[in-house]
């Protein structure tokens, strides 16, 4: 590990990386862009990256980053990785490239993710226990409409009841008229 990584140097490592298995997904995509964008690249230089890549060349150069630009770099495309909280084998590759080439050792990377992993565990409960206090809510108010259907029925029927002891009245009435 000599001297600070370049930006150039872990673009064309990370581009390197996606272009293994010959298979650009969207995930990779998404990740590569995110990764050129928090590098601050300058225009045409992730096509230039590419296309190197693509020939086989070696590529140098970009602006030396600092500790901070790293940790930010390897914190965002962590937290692009996990948007949908899982890690595809492609993106797990990724991860570790960017891990080596920001010379970063596995604990020093697992303690720069480790809040946004706290974090978004917790986010995962507190979304659970929203999810299961709407999925209870709505339960009782299903229940409520239930209640509510069963005792409109209730009170149709007993307007029915009504309504025929009334004809049978009117015709019990008819009939001892008639005598």
């Amino acid at each position: 590990m000599t001297g600070a990584p370049e930006t150039l140097n872990v673009f064309s490592a990370v581009i390197r990386v996606v272009l293994a298995d010959g298979v650009l997904t969207q995930e990779e995509k998404r990740l590569i862009i995110a990764i050129g964008r928090e590098l601050e690249l300058d225009d045409g230089d992730p096509l230039k990256v590419y296309e190197s890549v693509l020939r086989g060349e070696e590529v140098d150069g970009g602006r030396e980053m600092t500790r901070k630009e790293r940790v930010d770099l390897y914190r965002k495309s962590w937290l692009t990785v996990h948007f949908n909280e899982d890690e595809s084998d492609d993106e797990a590759a990724v991860m570790k490239c960017l891990r080596e080439e920001l010379h970063f050792s596995k604990d020093e990377a697992n303690a720069i993710i480790e809040p946004m992993r706290e974090k978004q565990k917790k986010e995962r409960v507190r979304e659970k226990t929203r999810y299961r206090e709407r999925t209870i809510k709505k339960e009782q108010e299903t229940e409520r409409e239930n209640e509510r259907k069963k005792e409109r029925k209730k009170e149709r029927n007993r307007e029915r009841e009504r309504e025929r002891q009334k004809d049978r009245n009117t015709r019990v009435v008819l009939c001892i008229h008639m005598y």
